[in-house]
């Protein structure tokens, strides 16, 4: 792996622990599971207090 792959990958993963320290402070999780949402699902998790993978499964089910 390259020296900049390493550099954005250690800059992602620094993005995800502190988005997780955010959730774990303010209270932000799951409804289903419990799970801190990923930072990339932010939107999804206040618009449904649910994370990704939830949220996509009450709205299958909706349609249903």
């Amino acid at each position: 792996m390259g020296q900049a792959k390493r550099a954005e990958q250690e800059r992602i993963e620094n993005e995800e622990a502190a988005w997780a320290a955010v959730c774990r402070s303010k209270g932000f999780f799951c409804l289903v599971c419990g799970e801190y949402p990923l930072k990339a699902e932010r939107e999804i998790y206040f618009e449904t207090k649910l994370c990704g993978y939830h949220a996509h499964v009450v709205e299958r089910s909706k349609e249903e």
